[in-house]
């Protein structure tokens, strides 16, 4: 099933479930906001995710060995239906009250 990214840096690019889990750095990560539980899935910039995507880039080069260092590198998009949603603020600062660490980048 064929997934569009909309808004933020990969925006209008089109992705599929597989390839999500393979490539995001959390591909379906629950968070609590609004009220209900909502699904994110953290991406990196675009020259990234097309190096993941075509194999150039393996999951260290792109992630790296310090994991806090590529959490500040990530966009956080709301995974909704077919699509995934750049998160807003609130979503994002949702996701720091519950992890503890900073909300990725508007972009």
């Amino acid at each position: 099933m064929s997934m569009e990214f909309i808004g933020g840096p990969l925006d209008g690019l089109a992705t599929d479930r597989l390839t999500l889990e393979r490539c995001a750095f959390g591909a379906r990560v629950p968070i609590e906001a609004g009220g209900r539980k909502r699904l994110f899935a953290f991406v990196p910039r675009l020259e990234v995710w097309e190096g993941l995507v075509s194999g150039r880039l393996s999951w260290d080069e792109a992630y790296g060995d310090d994991l806090s260092d590529a959490e500040a590198r990530l966009f956080a998009y709301e995974v909704v239906g077919n699509s995934l949603r750049e998160a807003d603020q609130e979503l994002r600062e949702a996701l720091r009250r519950q992890t503890g660490r900073r909300p990725p980048p508007a972009a």
